[in-house]
């Protein structure tokens, strides 16, 4: 059943391929991941909390992020 899928999904890739270029193909292979796609940023839940001396020196240096 795997070998059966993996082949049908070559011969396809395969086929891609030939008609539209070496990388027309990547979106046969399992496991690769296409052109991401950005998601929108939220606002972290908490402040930052400093777990030692160096980070609690940059924590209160640091500017808010703009909304």
């Amino acid at each position: 059943e795997v070998i059966e899928d993996v082949r049908r999904r070559d011969t396809a890739r395969f086929e891609t391929q030939l008609a539209e270029g070496v990388r027309a193909g990547q979106r046969f292979l399992k496991g690769n991941i296409g052109t991401p796609i950005p998601t929108p940023l939220t606002p972290p839940r908490r402040t930052g909390q400093a777990l030692n001396e160096e980070t609690a020196g940059v924590l209160s240096k640091s500017e808010p992020a703009e909304e």
